[in-house]
């Protein structure tokens, strides 16, 4: 029997639960459940309050339809404010955050399901959104901007992914409520500055003061120590100690664009400490949390939080400013945006994305040839066409490692280009050289959560396994948010591979390839995890589909980074491999 198709125009909302893949690998049943109360106390009921239909669910997606597209935009600005106020409480790791987008387009009906051109474009604006927030198109935007009392942020036009066209987009988030404008020209001509306030001591013991304030100095410290923008020193921020002030006020009289304020709370032996993130032309908090710890060695509990901290302020400082700087044009921005911008796409793992990525970089290149973090950026490009097997690891390591000591004798606390000259070393099978050089990326900048994967991965091929997966856990713990999680857990998976934990190897490898699934070693070491587990059939259908996705691939590029100082490893490797089909020498 035919099934009837028919058209009409709706407004289509298209959700996904930010981070789902890493929060199935943390407790797949824990994160089942606590999405399933999610839905049944807050988003299924504001739904049907507006008037949606739920279309279908895709496990932690749901493609929603309203006729109305007002209703659908206060749907989702609902369920968006419902989510922030139940996540107040919670640490970062246990928060859920979900990406909404929305259009208003002609859709097929087909049966109970919808498609078209409509749909998709939903889906494209749910990726550009914020975890949080909501993205939606220019028709959306018009229809709603002056009706429902909120105010979105002009993202400029955007080539949307399968999509002949390019759109105009509009964003919108719970913590940036009001209007944000696009920086002017001349405020995009230099990097954002940035203040730590001395954090205030709330406890009835006047001798907290001192870890207050030296929680306050630590993280002014590290702050600097990434070199991503200008931070006002200590002295100057001191002069506010002990004095009733305004954080915006007292962030443009020292010429910050963000401020970081926080306090501290003893009762007996628990310890809370309070941190912020402020813009300061907006007054707008970006980040807040709350820390509560056992006070046992005050020293160890001061590094231990201000090197949380400064891993999550750094890169939401990045991201704010990311965000303005795409939503920019070319014309409008000046050397830091542009920087910003192509590390935002180098971290994408994109390929057209990485592609325009080092076309802006060697233009940059041109432009400021004395810039040491270009040259670290184009070692880490080096290494990333490495990783997904696009050139060949002899082809390239040189001119990573040229690059990486050109960095140093730029600027010589480059923290990242010691990073880079670590990759560098390990393709040049230098594993000495390049632990040395992980450990003075980490001496530079401890609260860099990427440095410490980056020597887990040097510490597994010195055959070090429990203490490169010692190093993973650092990372994960200092940046649980980070985009390049899914990379780093490639790595994990090798390591896990080695010492024999085939099913954590499995559970990891895959979780990489959910985050990003065109990097060649995930699927490898999926493979040879397989082949080593007994599960033969599951290892020949995933060679075949790697064979499949990767048809162009440099082997060589890929199985060389399974060959660690214990060949022992690597003939692990090469069973689980030849189980699935793999000759390999």
């Amino acid at each position: 029997m035919d099934i009837k198709i028919t058209r009409r125009l709706a407004a289509i909302v298209s959700a996904d639960l930010a981070g789902y893949s890493r929060l199935m690998g943390i407790d797949e049943v824990g994160t089942l459940n606590t999405l399933r109360r999610h839905r049944q106390e807050l988003i299924d009921p504001l739904i049907s309050e507006h008037g949606g239909r739920i279309v279908k669910t895709m496990g932690d997606g749901l493609l929603i339809e309203f006729p109305s597209v007002v209703s659908a935009v206060a749907c989702s600005v609902s369920v968006q404010e419902g989510m922030a106020k139940r996540n107040e409480e919670l640490q970062e790791v246990d928060q859920f955050a979900f990406r909404i987008g929305v259009n208003l387009g002609d859709i097929l009906i087909e049966d109970e399901d919808i498609h078209g051109d409509g749909v998709n474009i939903a889906a494209r604006l749910e990726a550009l959104a914020e975890p949080g927030g909501i993205c939606v198109s220019e028709r959306v935007h018009d229809d709603v901007r002056d009706r429902i009392g909120i105010n979105f942020v002009d993202l400029g036009k955007r080539e949307l992914k399968n999509i002949s066209r390019t759109l105009r987009c509009w964003a919108w988030h719970p913590a940036r409520a009001e209007t944000q404008k696009i920086k002017s020209t001349s405020e995009f001509l230099k990097a954002p500055v940035l203040v730590v306030f001395p954090f205030n001591n709330f406890s009835s013991d006047p001798e907290y003061e001192f870890f207050a304030d030296g929680l306050s100095e630590d993280l002014t410290t590290l702050l600097s120590a990434y070199r991503d923008f200008p931070v006002i020193a200590r002295n100057s921020a001191f002069m506010f100690k002990g004095k009733e002030f305004d954080v915006t006020e007292a962030g443009q009289q020292l010429g910050a664009d963000y401020a970081v304020e926080g306090s501290v709370r003893v009762a007996g032996n628990r310890m809370r400490v309070n941190a912020q993130l402020i813009d300061v032309s907006s007054g707008h908090h970006l980040w807040a949390q709350k820390f509560d710890r056992n006070i046992e060695d005050i020293f160890t509990l001061q590094d231990e939080l201000s090197l949380q901290i400064a891993a999550m302020i750094s890169p939401t400082v990045v991201r704010h400013e990311g965000a303005r700087a795409n939503a920019a044009t070319s014309e409008d921005i000046g050397h830091w945006a542009a920087m910003v911008r192509i590390r935002q796409r180098l971290l994408s793992a994109d390929a057209q994305n990485i592609s325009e990525a080092i076309v802006a970089l060697l233009e940059q290149e041109r432009k400021h040839p004395e810039d040491s973090m270009i040259q670290a950026l184009i070692a880490w490009f080096n290494s990333m066409e490495i990783v997904s097997g696009t050139k060949g690891f002899r082809e390239v390591r040189a001119e990573m490692v040229k690059r990486s000591k050109r960095a140093l004798q730029l600027d010589p606390t480059n923290y990242l280009a010691y990073n880079m000259l670590a990759i560098g070393e390990q393709f040049h099978g230098h594993l000495d050289a390049a632990l040395q050089a992980n450990e003075k990326s980490i001496e530079l900048n401890p609260s860099a959560g990427l440095s410490y994967a980056w020597r887990a991965t040097t510490k597994c091929l010195l055959g070090q396994l429990e203490e490169s997966i010692e190093d993973f856990a650092i990372m994960e713990r200092l940046s649980p948010m980070d985009p390049l999680l899914p990379a780093s857990d490639v790595n994990k998976s090798r390591s896990l591979l080695f010492l024999g934990r085939f099913d954590e190897a499995i559970k990891i490898a895959r979780r990489s390839i959910d985050g990003v699934p065109n990097l060649p070693y995930s699927h490898v070491a999926l493979i040879s995890a397989l082949g080593n587990a007994g599960m033969a059939e599951a290892a020949k259908d995933h060679a075949r589909e790697f064979q499949e996705r990767f048809p162009d691939i440099h082997l060589s590029s890929v199985f060389v980074n399974f060959r660690t100082r214990d060949p022992k490893d690597f003939e692990l490797f090469k069973n689980g491999m030849k189980v699935a089909g793999f000759d390999i020498d």
